[in-house]
């Protein structure tokens, strides 16, 4: 049973360079009790699917269609998240919701202040107890005005429904410091007194404790030494055998969600080009992958290929600019399969490929692979 269920989400910012595909027809599953890696560079959308996912993108036009099922634990039916779009956007059918910047007048029009108004009815009995997620930025997401104990209080508060007396309290309250190996006495400081590699495990600690039935953990591990992350990676572990929790790690370190997830989604340019379980994804030998995936493998750093080729591998040529990607298949510049075959490349130039199915659990997004 899927817990999240994501179909064609589509997220736009305007900037003021102009409009941003930042989600483009996004297609994701995520089961009870499973972690789902989300990979790719930084830019290609991981961090606003995430946002999307938890109602927190207020920039116009933000999530302008798609649907987003969530099931939290006890429930029958799912809620759909994105259910305000049906009274508060109006896209050009015939646009199939991919708005460009000379178009965007005449087939977008959204009513931003009743999607506001819609959306927080929907998540605020959502957020922290059934849905939480961990910043990129720990420095930003607590309050500068409380301690982070009294923070981390109020997310075993919800953990617990509430009813919990307070010496259990600041028991559980010091526990749940040393799981992400912090000394007790830290209940007593304020996010300014603290590095940002403690505010981001302090940001960890409330997220878990809390009890929720979803964590989208972005990038939860930036600003840690290796030390410290090892032991995060087997608090993962261990809070998911006992309480079977589900989690949506974004990462661009394969390493990291090599080890947590046990499904990865790899997305460029706004899209999902591969989805397939974690040891398929990162099976060097397969014929049946992705040349981004392929790509971003080959740059995991290695001491073997540092002192065979002399430095560190990458993928070459730059990242898109997203105001302005390129036509067809979005990683036509940078694919070895395109630069070695002109008739390929000018193929994957003229449309954007369908999503291909390898085998039950294994799809990719490349015209090579699929046969177009």
């Amino acid at each position: 049973m899927n817990l999240l269920e994501i179909k064609r989400l589509r997220t736009y910012i305007e900037t003021a360079r102009g409009l941003v595909r930042c989600v483009d027809g996004v297609d994701l599953s995520l089961p009870k009790g499973e972690t789902l890696g989300l990979v790719g560079e930084s830019g290609c959308g991981k961090t606003m699917t995430a946002r999307s996912i938890i109602g927190m993108v207020d920039d116009f036009p933000g999530v302008i269609s798609g649907e987003i099922w969530f099931l939290p634990n006890g429930s029958d039916e799912p809620l759909n998240l994105a259910a305000p779009l049906r009274d508060t956007v109006r896209v050009n059918e015939n646009s199939d919701g991919k708005i460009t910047p000379d178009e965007k007048i005449a087939q977008l029009s959204k009513d931003m202040k009743r999607w506001r108004r819609e959306t927080s009815q929907i998540y605020k009995r959502l957020r922290g107890k059934r849905l939480a997620i961990i910043f990129q930025d720990p420095l930003t997401s607590l309050n500068p005005y409380w301690t982070v104990g009294a923070q981390l209080g109020e997310a075993v508060k919800i953990g617990y429904g509430g009813s919990i007396d307070k010496k259990q309290l600041h028991r559980e309250i010091g526990e749940w410091f040393e799981r992400v190996f912090l000394p007790r006495e830290t209940a007593s400081k304020y996010p300014h007194q603290l590095s940002g590699g403690m505010c981001q495990r302090i940001m960890i600690a409330i997220s878990l404790a809390s009890k929720p039935d979803l964590i989208i953990a972005d990038e939860p591990t930036t600003g840690l030494d290796v030390t410290i992350q090892s032991h995060i990676i087997d608090l993962f572990k261990e809070l998911k055998e006992e309480q079977e929790i589900t989690v949506l790690l974004i990462s661009h370190d394969m390493g990291l969600v090599g080890q947590l997830a046990d499904q990865i989604a790899v997305m460029y340019c706004g899209r999902i080009v591969e989805v397939a379980p974690k040891d398929e994804i990162l099976d060097f030998e397969s014929p049946d992958r992705h040349p981004y995936t392929k790509a971003l493998l080959n740059s995991i750093p290695s001491l073997e290929i540092l002192r065979k080729e002399g430095r560190l591998p990458t993928i070459e040529k730059e990242v898109p600019d997203p105001l302005n990607p390129p036509p067809g298949c979005a990683f036509h510049p940078r694919c070895l399969h395109c630069s070695q075959d002109k008739e390929q490349m000018l193929e994957c130039k003229r449309q954007i490929p369908g999503m291909t199915q390898v085998n039950d659990n294994h799809w990719v997004r490349c015209l090579k692979i699929n046969g177009q």
